[in-house]
């Protein structure tokens, strides 16, 4: 059963409500259950020689342990919103909220290298996105031959680890200089 309602008298041009939830699945990126051969670059005082040098190739083990017990990335997500223009469409505003989980995203850890790697293919846990989208939308001056019209976009996204892969309390993505990105259960990635 379906209900038109009249909005003639209200001042309200258009209005349209909507919400939507989904679910996708993502695959591990190629090479990433074994580790791999790469193609070979000997670092020397003066630079790097990097291979095929005059039609030689070479290969060396790439330095990521890949992992045969990577599980698809799934990432759920639920949205509700709406739209809402008034004085015959002169005013509008579009505004959403969502709520979005990808467990197991597969990702690079770094790991020790005196174990002879720099990193190793895993699920990384769980990650939560919130937040919320404001579009609003003004034309002040509309004439046979010129329209001014305005946009204000907003965004708001809030990150947070919820679960980490089993045994590990963080994990160092990278540095830079002095500077260490860490993921821990609770803060943004």
């Amino acid at each position: 059963m379906s209900k038109v309602l009249n909005l003639d008298n209200t001042g309200i041009s258009y209005w349209k409500m909507r919400a939507a939830i989904g679910q996708t699945g993502k695959d591990a990126p190629v090479y990433s259950l074994e580790s791999v051969g790469v193609t070979g670059n000997v670092a020397l005082g003066f630079g790097n020689i990097v291979f095929p040098l005059n039609g030689i190739t070479s290969f060396e083990l790439g330095n990521t342990i890949g992992n045969q017990s990577l599980k698809p990335e799934i990432t759920t997500e639920w949205e509700v919103g709406t739209e809402m223009r008034f004085l015959k469409n002169r005013l509008g505003f579009d505004v959403a909220y969502y709520d979005k989980r990808t467990n197991g995203q597969i990702i690079n850890v770094p790991i020790a290298s005196s174990s002879g790697y720099t990193s190793l293919v895993t699920n990384f846990g769980l990650v939560e996105n919130k937040g919320i989208e404001l579009q609003v939308n003004i034309t002040p001056v509309q004439t046979k031959d010129f329209t001014w019209s305005m946009n204000y976009v907003f965004t708001k996204n809030n990150n947070k680890i919820l679960e980490l892969p089993d045994g590990l309390d963080k994990v160092d993505f990278n540095s830079y200089f002095d500077i260490k990105m860490v993921g821990r259960v609770g803060r943004p990635v």
